[in-house]
């Protein structure tokens, strides 16, 4: 581990020299799944060793820690690892979550100057107005969470900007939060649509898919069209979805590749997937490569996603459209609704739909695989992900050093 007296890196090519060497990252959330949870926190890591001399990282569970084989040994060098349970374990700390960090930071490595950057996967948390970490050995901590210090965040509200009457309770917290308690600095948001509404503490960070290979795909001009998903097979997220459309156009053919989740399913989902009549492929379990998973996009002719109940952007969406796959949808306030009415990157099925093959082909037929992935590479932009990064970093450190 590198000592405290590390130089501060510059941020942007040095134009800024933040007063602040070190960065504590503390993660509340268990990331033993995999998925976007630990990609983003691997992500957070490398980006901020560009900006800190040293970070340290405080993680829920052994489930949660980074995967530092990304990294050089001499930046593995620079990051130290903590689990949470073992402080509260061992210093019987109660309170503010990221001032018991701070403290235990300071304690052991004798840093008192240092920046937090809280990342909010854990937002039960504030829904339950109180700290309950995952681990059942913890104790409850019954008391509102607060940030004693300036700090910083990675969260997902998107579903915000769409449902200001109906936000759910977490969400609304959430942003109470961020536009209301001062030491929040900035907030990254995976939907640009809601950063134009939210306003200058909300960043939009791009949302980084491996993007396909497969540019000169047209859907076939006859015979049947293949629709589906892939990934965690929610019911909410695409399969409920799936199953209305097929039973309302029973020309379509079904497609799905992932991991099941029966007790998320309705049973109109669970009748289409129990059937063996040749119009559902299934292929269950998880993959890990990005080719692998791209090879069961690619066996669609429309991804489907439920813009009802999963309001959030989506990688495998995004990946998707890569491929210049159109989404299907739901007219709903919603990311991916908004984003087909504002781009044109999909279809919005209506109940009893029973022209969807037809509107697919004109679909394809006027440009829309194109402007799928057009759509796709602007918002997994790497550069704009690290200019996002830099900015909330730039604010963090301003705001320590004042």
């Amino acid at each position: 581990m590198v000592s405290s007296n590390t130089p501060a890196l510059g941020i942007g090519g040095g134009k800024f020299a933040p007063v602040a060497s070190s960065l504590i990252i503390a993660d509340l959330q268990s990331h033993a799944t995999g998925g976007h949870f630990s990609i983003w926190l691997n992500r957070t890591v490398k980006e901020s060793l560009k900006h800190f001399g040293r970070l340290s990282v405080y993680v829920a569970d052994e489930g949660s820690v980074p995967d530092l084989a990304f990294l050089d040994s001499r930046d593995r060098e620079r990051i130290s690892i903590v689990l949470i349970p073992k402080i509260y374990r061992e210093k019987r700390f109660a309170g503010d979550i990221l001032e018991v960090i701070s403290r235990h930071h300071e304690t052991e490595t004798n840093d008192a100057h240092c920046a937090p950057l809280f990342l909010m996967w854990a937002q039960q948390y504030l829904e339950r107005n109180l700290i309950f970490p995952p681990l059942k050995s913890w104790l409850p901590w019954k008391q509102n969470l607060r940030f004693a210090r300036s700090w910083g965040s990675l969260s997902s509200i998107s579903s915000v900007v769409h449902e200001e009457s109906t936000a759910p309770m977490m969400e609304k917290r959430i942003h109470d939060f961020v536009t209301s308690h001062p030491p929040c600095e900035a907030v990254f948001l995976w939907d640009e649509y809601g950063v134009r509404k939210f306003g200058s503490k909300y960043i939009y960070l791009p949302n980084v898919e491996p993007l396909g290979s497969d540019f000169d795909w047209e859907m076939p001009r006859v015979g049947p069209v293949t629709i589906g998903s892939v990934g965690q097979l929610w019911g909410y997220r695409s399969m409920n979805l799936l199953a209305e459309i097929m039973n309302s156009d029973q020309d379509l053919k079904g497609y799905a590749g992932g991991v099941l989740r029966w007790n998320s399913y309705a049973p109109d989902t669970i009748l289409l997937l129990s059937r063996d009549n040749g119009r559902f492929l299934l292929e269950e379990g998880f993959v890990e490569s990005d080719s692998a998973l791209n090879q069961r996009l690619q066996k669609l002719d429309a991804f489907v996603l439920d813009s009802r109940s999963y309001k959030c952007p989506s990688g495998l969406g995004i990946r998707a459209m890569s491929m210049g796959r159109p989404i299907i949808a739901v007219d709903s306030p919603s990311w991916i609704a908004t984003l087909i009415k504002e781009e044109g990157v999909g279809i919005l099925w209506q109940a009893e739909e029973v022209r969807l093959t037809e509107k697919l082909r004109d679909w394809y037929a006027s440009g829309g695989s194109k402007r799928s992935k057009e759509a796709a590479r602007r918002l997994s932009d790497q550069r704009g992900l690290e200019r996002a990064y830099a900015t909330m970093f730039e604010r963090l450190t301003k705001a320590v050093k004042h």
